[in-house]
């Protein structure tokens, strides 16, 4: 799969930014991921909802990664592109590992987000980013961000996350 950034993944990124917003109004952090196919077909769209789910595992990749076996076959997994919002946590990232799919594009990288909205001490933190994360496994995928960083960063900005 490509590395190089297309007019269609802008596309598609913009939309996990709008899924953030939505997150967001709903109370949770702002993230939010698609899955697309390699048609170029979204599949799945999901929001980050650890805090009105009270789940701290409630995050945007994980919750359209979850049972999508079931409606994707391996092949149509390996095409596919998650994209995110955010650079995908450790947690994510090895979902997305094991889940078979064959790209990433995220937005907000975890150094940014941390610098400019994270602040609090006792917010938990693990410092491996996503890259590290997929190519310690068998099957690395291209992992492509930060993009359109500044237009996620507006979001954030204009939507503060809780604390």
């Amino acid at each position: 799969m490509s590395d190089t950034v297309t007019e269609d993944d802008h596309r598609w990124l913009r939309l996990s930014f709008e899924l953030a917003r939505r997150a967001r109004e709903n109370g949770d952090r702002p993230f939010g991921s698609v899955i697309v196919t390699a048609e170029g077909k979204p599949v799945f769209e999901g929001l980050n909802n650890v805090y009105s789910t009270k789940d701290p595992t409630g995050h945007a990749e994980l919750n359209i990664i979850r049972g999508i076996g079931q409606h994707l076959t391996p092949d149509e997994l390996a095409g596919a592109t998650i994209y995110a919002s955010g650079e995908p946590c450790t947690m994510c990232s090895a979902a997305i590992v094991w889940s078979g799919i064959g790209r990433v594009v995220y937005g907000l990288s975890i150094p940014r987000q941390q610098k400019e909205f994270d602040n609090a001490p006792t917010r938990t933190r693990l410092s491996i980013r996503c890259a590290e994360v997929i190519a310690a496994s068998n099957k690395p995928v291209p992992v492509i961000g930060p993009v359109l960083e500044d237009e996620i960063v507006a979001i954030w900005q204009a939507n503060p996350p809780p604390k």
